[in-house]
């Protein structure tokens, strides 16, 4: 499970993609032009979170933003990186609801880049 899967499932703002296939790596998801997840959200902070993969596993974490990052609708500004399960998970991040899905070895073949 080394490729995880960004897919856009509600936005009030149209981010300009729908689905990204991230390599292992460490991203910065905000409105910032440099975020390597561009979200043009006005409630998503300039660096937002960061999506990070650590020792075969990947890691969402919120980096102080103004609105908050939630999971199950639990703030985890102050919690620091944790674990994206491999069934998935969904978060909102200002008005847009994101589904962060590791890809077994056998979906990484047919995923698109």
């Amino acid at each position: 499970m080394s490729k995880l899967v960004v897919r856009v499932k509600r936005s009030l703002f149209e981010p300009g993609w729908k689905e990204l296939v991230l390599e292992p790596g460490t991203y910065l998801l905000g409105r910032s032009p440099d975020a390597h997840i561009l979200l043009p959200d006005r409630l998503v902070s300039r660096r937002h979170a960061k999506i990070s993969f650590h020792e075969g596993r990947w890691y969402l974490q919120d980096l102080g933003s103004r609105n908050g990052t939630y999971v199950k609708g639990e703030d985890i500004r102050s919690k620091g990186p944790i674990p994206i399960p491999n069934e998935g998970l969904e978060i909102l991040v200002g008005t847009t609801v994101l589904e962060l899905k590791p890809l077994s070895d056998e979906e990484s073949g047919g995923a698109r880049k």
